[in-house]
């Protein structure tokens, strides 16, 4: 998924799909990856994260750098 999946409703179906197959998510927030980890747990499913890093379009992602550091370290804390 190219874009973070955020609300009740978006991560069930979410993981409907990772039900059926291999599901990976870039995000670019703790508060997206948390809602993530917490709906994979309840479901028992192990699902691929992408930290998304600004190339300079300041549409998506942290800045490279320490902002990317911290957030990489945070989901990977993450159940």
């Amino acid at each position: 998924m190219a874009f973070p999946i955020v609300g009740r409703a978006k991560l069930e179906r979410l993981m409907e799909v990772a039900r059926r197959t291999r599901v990976t998510v870039a995000l670019d927030s703790v508060f997206a990856a948390r809602q993530l980890s917490e709906a994979a747990r309840a479901a028992q499913l192990e699902i691929g994260v992408l930290a998304e890093v600004d190339v300079g379009l300041g549409r998506v992602g942290v800045a490279a750098g320490e902002a990317l550091v911290q957030l990489a370290q945070s989901i990977g804390k993450l159940p």
